[in-house]
């Protein structure tokens, strides 16, 4: 039960009783995450191009609809099974 005196910490270990394991790993291996250096600060250069160059293209609306990539994906996945 949440109550407004606790800790986040507290409030966290409360929430993640009725977890599963599966679940708990993922909020573990989130919290690394969330505690490790951002991406920026020590991706390669060509890393950080690339990002910009996207940033680029979708400010200038050189996008392609999520569907139509993710049926590209199905496809070639679909394709080495065979």
């Amino acid at each position: 039960m949440l109550s407004l005196n606790m800790t986040k910490a507290e409030q966290l270990a409360d929430v993640a009783q009725v977890l599963s394991d599966e679940q708990l790993d993922g909020v573990i291996a989130y919290a690394r995450y969330l505690r490790g250096q951002p991406f920026y600060k020590s991706a390669p250069p060509e890393a950080l191009a690339s990002i910009e160059r996207g940033l680029t293209d979708a400010a200038a609306g050189r996008v392609v609809e999520a569907e139509s990539v993710l049926a590209d994906i199905d496809a070639k996945i679909s394709a080495r099974g065979r």
